[in-house]
């Protein structure tokens, strides 16, 4: 009777946060839009110029950004890389329901290899751009993974970081590993897209490993540089 009762309620959770929960963060979008979005010139150029490009974002900040994507003027929608799992399933859900209908399914370890191949194919012959959550889907918090430098200097294709400022109130779920973000839906976020990091240019004379901290440092820089830039207005609650 236990069983049964944790399989339904576990069954009836999934159906509330494949429907409810897109639904609801629909209608956030539409708040969220009042703040302008800044993006750095060389951005603009390649965006301008319909080139593929890699979208970095943090795994916290996915439900944040996702919203704000809409004013960037990208001449097609991002695929997104997320990954085979039950978490993988409710933001492919979500994900659609907020206008990404286009998914890779796949990362570290569990369907990587057909993931990456697939990633591969698509940079070379589409002119969609992928986002990527670079530190998930498991972490280490904030620390860009191998395997994004790795597909960066196969296709050429640049790194755009991405993160935001959340300008009131702000949810953060300290129980898990990436210290998940809901901003207030009354509230205020402004995107942010940064210079383009190019990780063939990185690479000379270094291995992967030093590559890809030398991107992680860059990231985690520009979102400093970002929050130092705005007022200190946020309030989170935790």
């Amino acid at each position: 009777m236990a069983t049964l009762w944790q399989n339904t309620k576990g069954a009836t959770l999934d159906a509330l946060g494949n429907t409810l929960i897109p639904a609801f963060l629909n209608w956030v979008k539409w708040v969220w839009q009042r703040h302008p979005i800044e993006i750095h010139p060389e951005t603009q150029a390649l965006l301008n110029a319909g080139q593929p490009v890699v979208f970095m974002v943090w795994h916290d900040e996915m439900y944040t950004l996702l919203h704000k994507f809409w004013q960037t003027g990208l001449p097609t929608i991002p695929h997104i890389l997320i990954s085979q799992s039950r978490d993988g399933d409710f933001m492919t859900a979500t994900a659609s329901r907020i206008g990404f209908p286009h998914t890779i399914r796949g990362a570290h370890g569990r369907g990587g290899a057909k993931a990456a191949m697939a990633i591969l194919t698509h940079l070379r012959t589409s002119n969609h751009s992928l986002l990527c959550l670079v530190d998930g889907p498991r972490g280490p918090r904030h620390e860009v993974k191998e395997g994004i430098v790795q597909l960066a200097q196969k296709t050429n294709a640049p790194l755009i970081p991405v993160t935001g400022w959340v300008s009131t109130l702000a949810f953060c779920l300290n129980k898990s590993w990436d210290k998940f973000q809901i901003p207030w839906v009354f509230g205020g976020v402004k995107l942010y897209l940064g210079k383009p990091i190019v990780a063939k240019a990185i690479v000379e004379g270094q291995t992967v490993e030093s590559t890809t901290q030398a991107v992680s440092e860059g990231f985690q820089s520009f979102c400093q540089a970002v929050q130092e830039s705005n007022p200190q207005t946020t309030r989170w609650i935790r």
